[in-house]
């Protein structure tokens, strides 16, 4: 009776990663959409401060996760990925228009 047992760590194991890889996913999105509001209020300072959690945190904290411990859960692994490309393309996005704010 230990294999029940085993397998059921194993999916625990699972979905953990997925679960935690999900969470990033979350930061990323609300950060995004605190930048989308940043813009459309005109509020640089809340722009900067998102843009920052994106680049430096949020989205490297998803890319080495699934880097990591994606493997885990290969069925989940090529949607965190291809989240995470999108991400870096949304964040240069937003950082073109960072560049080219008009004050």
């Amino acid at each position: 009776m230990a294999l029940p047992a085993v397998l059921m760590g194993i999916e625990n194991v699972i979905s953990a990663v997925v679960f935690v890889m999900f969470i990033y996913e979350e930061a990323i999105q609300t950060l995004s959409i605190g930048c989308y509001l940043a813009i459309k209020h005109k509020d640089i300072q809340g722009f900067d401060a998102c843009l920052i959690e994106l680049r430096d945190h949020a989205i490297p904290n998803l890319e080495n996760c699934w880097k990591d411990w994606g493997w885990i859960a290969p069925y989940a692994w090529p949607s965190f990925k291809a989240f995470c490309e999108a991400s870096k393309q949304t964040l240069a996005v937003y950082e073109d228009i960072r560049a080219n704010w008009k004050y």
